[in-house]
């Protein structure tokens, strides 16, 4: 398999090779896949929410949320959908060209959908679209150990299309499937309409649903945390972008970015190939360090904290508010 050539990134120590060493067909269209890794050490910790980054076959960056155990240093479980999207070429090669044995270049679990302890009385509300039950999955489980009050309410295609129900059974009435055919009008409305004002929502799913539930919970000052990795906000560019100069500061090479490119595109004449993969500023996988200049931050990801700060950007989206703008590159 070609091995991608990267730069360095904030998370490049956090690069491993993984060994697939076992492949289920858990539902229609669904794969679950399980690595463990290559020089056989165990597994970086991780919490409910967490995902990691799998190189596919020189493909691309795809991310996977992780579904086992946290508690598990042995090995990493996901699953994979097969999509008729943009991550579809991806996807095809996971379901019809992998094969056990085989290794993948990974950076090792980032969680951009941090699941907060509930507090004693407060009720958790999952809401999931699809494949978005994957991350919900070990935020269920920490959940129901605690003792909180939960319920699950879990949309699909059909109910061949939904992956983990015999696993989700088990928690009885706490758990609603709703096949497409099936779903009520006003459902999501309805059901948050019951909550109470210190409920927690928390959604994953197509951008629709994000939306909706979204929407919902805000207009019920309700608290609602989300993940998303496909979005529609585009590269980030705008009519009004200056040209400025990049500085690499590890290779000092000087690359001219300009006006109507994105600093991807113009370390990729220079011939870098940056770590990336949404290229809209929402999956953090090419977040690097900056060394001087101002960064002008376009990306749905670091806090307003961080972004003052400046320690470092999504180089998918960013661009610079000085003339020049050094990295870590």
């Amino acid at each position: 398999m070609t091995k991608r050539i990267y730069t360095a990134g904030v998370y490049a120590e956090r690069d491993m090779m993984l060994t697939l060493r076992r492949r289920d067909r858990i539902a229609e269209g669904v794969l679950q896949l399980e690595f463990v890794r290559s020089d056989g050490g165990p597994m970086p910790p991780w919490e409910p929410g967490a995902h990691i980054e799998i190189d596919v076959a020189d493909i691309g960056i795809r991310h996977y949320s992780l579904i086992g155990d946290p508690k598990d240093r042995e090995k990493w479980q996901i699953a994979v959908r097969l999509t008729g999207d943009d991550e579809a070429q991806a996807s095809l090669y996971l379901h019809r060209e992998s094969g056990i044995g085989d290794e993948f270049h990974v950076i090792a679990p980032r969680n951009n959908f941090n699941f907060a302890s509930p507090t004693e009385g407060q009720r958790l509300h999952f809401i999931a679209g699809g494949i978005g039950i994957t991350p919900l999955l070990s935020m269920i489980d920490s959940a129901d150990a605690s003792g909180v009050d939960w319920s699950l309410t879990y949309l699909g295609r059909t109910l061949e299309s939904m992956p983990f129900r015999e696993r989700l059974a088990q928690f009885g009435d706490r758990v609603q499937f709703v096949p497409s055919a099936a779903r009520p009008e006003e459902l999501l409305e309805s059901l948050l309409a019951q909550a109470p004002a210190e409920a927690r929502v928390y959604t994953c799913g197509p951008e629709t649903l994000i939306d909706e539930v979204a929407d919902i919970s805000t207009r019920r000052g309700l608290t609602h945390r989300s993940e998303l990795f496909a979005y529609s906000g585009g590269n980030g560019l705008r009519e009004d972008d200056t040209p400025f100069e990049l500085v690499c500061a590890s290779s000092s090479l000087t690359v001219p970015v300009g006006e109507s490119e994105t600093i991807i595109e113009a370390l990729g004449r220079h011939g870098i190939r940056a770590r990336t993969s949404c290229q809209m500023g929402v999956c953090g996988t090419c977040e690097t360090r900056v060394v001087d200049g101002v960064p002008d931050h376009r990306d749905s990801l670091l806090s307003e904290e961080e972004k003052k700060r400046g320690e470092s950007m999504m180089i998918c989206v960013g661009r610079a508010l000085s003339d020049t703008l050094v990295v870590d590159l």
